[in-house]
């Protein structure tokens, strides 16, 4: 396992394929549990992470940050799996870059088109 202080390492690249990630890093007991997630197909975010007795308390009001902000939250219970929970929208998002990326000539012209435009800066 590629722990940095208790923080998966595996997140470091701008774009990893979670078929490449070590099997440790692919469930809930290592780099799950650090709140690394994917942000979007080439980007890492810290993702809010909230225990579920936290989400219930607060329902409402966390329902209604998460669709202010569009990030999703990371829920975590005691000795289950851990639950993220986001908008309809960040969905939907997330599965068309999904279904663009199953197309490797797709992900190359997506992949170049963003370093073009990166490179520009």
């Amino acid at each position: 396992m590629n722990m940095n202080g208790g923080q998966c390492t595996h997140f470091r690249a701008n774009f990893v394929w979670l078929k490449d990630l070590p099997r440790s890093c692919r469930s809930q007991t290592s780099c799950a549990k650090s709140g690394r997630v994917f942000r979007t197909m080439y980007q890492v975010s810290d993702m809010k992470t909230i225990s579920f007795k936290e989400f219930e308390k607060d329902l409402a009001r966390t329902l209604d940050q998460m669709h202010e902000s569009q990030d999703p939250i990371l829920i975590t219970r005691p000795k289950k799996d851990l639950i993220v929970v986001m908008s309809q929208n960040y969905y939907n998002s997330m599965m068309e870059t999904l279904y663009l990326m199953q197309s490797p000539n797709n992900t190359k012209r997506l992949l170049d088109s963003i370093s073009s435009l990166n490179n520009r800066d």
